[in-house]
């Protein structure tokens, strides 16, 4: 089983662009994750962003000194730096030293990309679909959450169950969990339907060519795209 498209997948779905962007800025009013960054958008309302600059400055970034400044407001759960123009433009300077890089990669591998391989795997999922359902589940909502799973009948492989089935009615499940909430989740839908649509095709290897959805965009991952090396 091959992760990386999985991985650059979810990076398009959080930056809308191919394989992702490290310098991924988000910070929209109304967001409760407050400023987001990077290919996976790092949000400092979870831990995440704060864990990425910790990783930044421990590993002597080149910018490390001028987000030592920054730490105390990362660590208030009040927000602050939401809006922050210095700040921000502080992380696009960032992005282009490589240990930005691996320090979004190595905190993306503890939270998101290990815990999604170990569930992967504990449900018996044994398709390049399964891995990104259940990883994308985990970055966009922290894992696959219970109260979705008590919404559909399917049992997954590990409980006698079929992938594909299971997968279809979780994807169902979710996407109209998204659709009934608040703004922004609804807006965020493209995710299930572009892998709806993948398991409506039979894309369960994830093959490419390879359509996905971001919004109203439409993005095709090809052989000549650079993918991840997580």
């Amino acid at each position: 089983m091959s992760h990386a498209l999985a991985v650059a997948i979810v990076y398009s779905f959080e930056t809308g662009r191919l394989g992702g962007r490290r310098d991924a800025i988000a910070d929209a009013a109304g967001d409760r994750g407050g400023v987001s960054y990077g290919p996976w958008q790092a949000a400092d309302a979870s831990g995440a962003l704060d864990a990425v600059i910790d990783r930044y400055i421990d590993h002597g970034g080149v910018f490390a000194n001028e987000f030592r400044d920054y730490l105390p407001m990362l660590a208030k759960s009040t927000l602050p730096l939401r809006g922050n123009k210095a700040f921000k433009a502080l992380l696009k300077k960032a992005a282009t030293d490589p240990k930005m890089g691996q320090a979004q990669d190595a905190i993306f591998k503890l939270r998101y990309m290990d815990p999604a391989l170990t569930a992967a795997k504990y449900l018996g999922f044994t398709t390049n679909l399964g891995f990104l359902v259940t990883l994308d589940s985990h970055v966009h909502s922290g894992s696959i959450p219970g109260f979705l799973r008590r919404r559909f009948a399917a049992s997954p492989p590990n409980k006698g169950g079929d992938e594909l089935v299971w997968l279809q009615q979780y994807l169902t499940a979710r996407h109209d969990w998204l659709g009934s909430m608040p703004a922004p989740l609804p807006a965020t839908q493209y995710r299930t339907r572009t892998m709806l649509n993948l398991l409506k095709v039979g894309n369960t290897d994830l093959a490419m060519p390879l359509n996905i959805w971001v919004g109203r965009a439409q993005l095709t991952y090809t052989s000549d795209v650079t993918l991840p090396t997580i």
